[in-house]
């Protein structure tokens, strides 16, 4: 015959966390949460130091670069050191 499963008792009864949060010994979060606006969250992602000439020569840069590469050996290396370069270039000041 299988015995049945007995859970343990909670630490703190049910009674006492109600009496203690009535009485303010336990605080409960904020409502509601401070948003950032959508024009703040942009504001604060682009970088005033990445102009477009500043973004387009550090992607020619990026591609001399794999090119000076030793070790880019096959087209493959070269290709993904290239994908890499505008995957940069992609995300430059926005």
């Amino acid at each position: 015959m299988r015995r049945k499963r007995v859970l343990p008792a909670p630490a703190v009864p049910l009674a006492l966390a109600l009496a203690l949060a009535f009485f303010g010994a336990i605080q409960s979060p904020p409502r509601f949460a401070q948003a950032a606006s959508p024009a703040r969250i942009v504001q604060a992602r682009i970088n005033p130091e990445e102009t477009p000439e500043f973004c387009h020569r550090q992607y020619e840069q990026c591609i001399e670069d794999c090119d000076k590469d030793p070790f880019n050996k096959t087209r493959y290396d070269l290709e993904a050191c290239y994908s890499s370069c505008w995957s940069t270039y992609s995300g430059c000041g926005t």
